[in-house]
Order: structure tokens, then C-alpha cells, then sequence
């Protein structure tokens, strides 16, 4: 089950910088800047699914 666990490391990783990634865009007030977050918003959701799914088939 590490595949797992490595899942969940990968998607709370990519949670972070997604988080770093948005802040930044968020203090450089731009017109591609909302186009950005919006596909950031995307693979925010996509982060917290691996996250999930791969700490929880970790744990269970």
C-alpha cells in the first residue's frame, strides 16, 4: 500500500504550492492572473482527491 501513501504525500504537496501559487496571483493584480486561478481552483480539487484517497488507503 505505499503507492498509496506516496499518492497522498504527492497530492498534499502539490495542495501547498497550489496554495503558494494562488497567493501569488492573488498580490499580482493581472488579467491572466484569473484565468490562472481558475485552473489553479481545478487542480486544487484534483490535489485534495489524491490527498484523500491516498492517505486514506494508507491508514485503512
Amino acid at each position: 500500500m505505499w503507492v498509496l501513501g506516496l499518492l497522498g504525500a504527492l497530492g498534499t504537496l502539490l495542495l501547498l504550492s497550489l496554495i503558494f501559487y494562488i497567493a501569488i496571483a492573488l498580490l499580482t493584480d493581472s488579467d491572466e492572473a484569473s484565468i490562472f486561478i481558475a485552473g489553479m481552483i481545478f487542480l486544487f480539487g484534483l490535489a485534495i482527491s489524491l490527498m484523500g484517497v491516498g492517505w486514506y488507503g494508507w491508514w485503512a
